[in-house]
């Protein structure tokens, strides 16, 4: 009996351990149903979702629809603050299509910065508007009411190699 009573009360603390996990996720709101967030609720069950989740409408539409015609990586290290530019056509939508598919660990979110270590990808449309994705150390950084979120990306191999191709052989863009 006492063996069955410390099985159920386990399973109760680690069921309501999930449902706070699934209620603090950022941006989130109670789904009622799988077919009011498609996507989201299966995503959770693996501790992951979809960065385009997660991003700004304006930069979400630009990854989703508009002609991107270059790309600028901007990296704020020790240093100071460097941007390398490229408008390789091939190269561009090799990583447009590397974050339209990355995902974050919902498991894996400090509200902890590393002060030198951020990084930007920029996307520029065909107008010359520019959109950003803010990362810190490497994690996909989310801006709440004056406070910083900062997730793991879960699925980026090969993003960081098409950027490294981006700082060596891309324009140095001067501020």
């Amino acid at each position: 009996m006492v063996k069955l009573l410390r099985i159920l009360s386990t399973m109760f603390l680690l069921g309501f351990a999930f449902m706070v996990k699934i209620m603090d996720a950022p941006n989130s709101a109670w789904v009622e149903s799988v077919d009011s967030a498609p996507g989201i609720v299966e995503s959770w069950t693996n501790n992951t979702a979809s960065l385009l989740d997660y991003v700004d409408e304006d930069v979400k539409k630009t990854l989703l629809e508009q002609e991107i015609v270059a790309f600028e990586l901007g990296l704020c290290w020790e240093d100071g603050y460097h941007r390398h530019r490229t408008e390789d056509a091939e190269l561009i939508d090799q990583i447009t299509d590397k974050v339209r598919s990355l995902e974050i660990r919902l498991d894996s979110v400090s509200d902890q910065a590393a002060c030198d270590a951020g990084t930007e990808l920029i996307f520029v449309t065909k107008d010359g508007r520019m959109q950003v994705i803010q990362l810190n150390e490497w994690r996909f950084e989310i801006r709440k009411d004056n406070s910083y979120m900062f997730y793991e990306l879960a699925n980026d191999d090969g993003l960081w190699e098409l950027c490294q191709e981006v700082y060596v052989h891309g324009t140095k863009v001067d501020d």
